[in-house]
């Protein structure tokens, strides 16, 4: 078990992908641990993938009930399908069905979730507490996650280099470590929504995540203008 551990951590530690920085190495480590599990009961990356959504959803669902309890047990479960969706991608490339079909399944399967958890949040604080500001708060936050996703995805798919950079940069020190740590990304978005879900404090957590979303995307997109322009600028490699 210490030896899986072991190969467990290296192989987070080793992997290109952006969401692997941060928090995500947990998970990643996590879900890499999971891998042999899943691939013994024959279910495929596309399920684990559905399977994830709809664990998600269902947290979503638990949320809109407003209450405390509810809270807790829709914290739980947004953790559960966050650990599935940090799962399929090893499923996947273990049985070698890897394809842009299943990255585009996965992109469309988190944004349904990101964006039925905030629903569900602000009905159930609606519901129990009658703000109607968290609505608006709650829009904003939403929309911003989506535009970010959006923005990412872009990238990856036109200036695929630029995430090179980005992930030596993750790893050098300085601000750049920090950033690494406090980005807002989707592992951390829902770590964000935990904790306020623990603490009772849903209007405080659309708040922050729109104050914070809206600075995190501009910034990216400053950041990254300056990424891409370097690239342009590199001289090509000769022959």
């Amino acid at each position: 078990m210490w030896r899986r551990l072991v190969e467990a951590v290296q192989a987070a530690r080793a992997d290109p992908i952006i969401s692997s920085a941060g928090l995500g190495f947990f998970y990643r480590t996590l879900g890499i641990l999971l891998v042999p599990v899943i691939l013994r009961t024959g279910v495929p990356a596309t399920a684990v993938t559905l399977t994830g959504g709809a664990v998600g959803l269902l947290g979503a669902l638990v949320l809109a009930g407003g209450s405390y309890p509810f809270l807790v047990a829709g914290a739980v479960l947004i953790q559960l399908g966050l650990l599935l969706d940090y799962t399929d991608g090893g499923v996947a490339r273990a049985r070698g069905e890897a394809s842009n079909y299943g990255d585009w399944l996965d992109c469309i399967v988190d944004r349904a979730v990101d964006a039925a958890v905030f629903f569900g949040l602000c009905w159930g604080h609606y519901r129990t507490h009658g703000q109607v500001g968290v609505w608006a708060w709650g829009f904003a936050a939403i929309a911003l996650r989506t535009m970010i996703g959006a923005f990412t995805h872009i990238t990856e798919l036109y200036v695929p280099r630029s995430l090179a950079m980005i992930k030596s940069d993750l790893r050098s020190g300085g601000w750049r470590r920090l950033i690494k740590w406090l980005s807002f990304s989707r592992v951390n978005l829902f770590f964000l929504i935990t904790i306020c879900c623990l603490l009772d404090r849903v209007y405080l957590l659309m708040v922050l995540v729109s104050l914070y979303g809206g600075l995190f995307y501009f910034g990216s997109i400053a950041y990254l203008h300056n990424r891409v322009k370097a690239l342009a600028e590199a001289p090509k490699d000769a022959g």
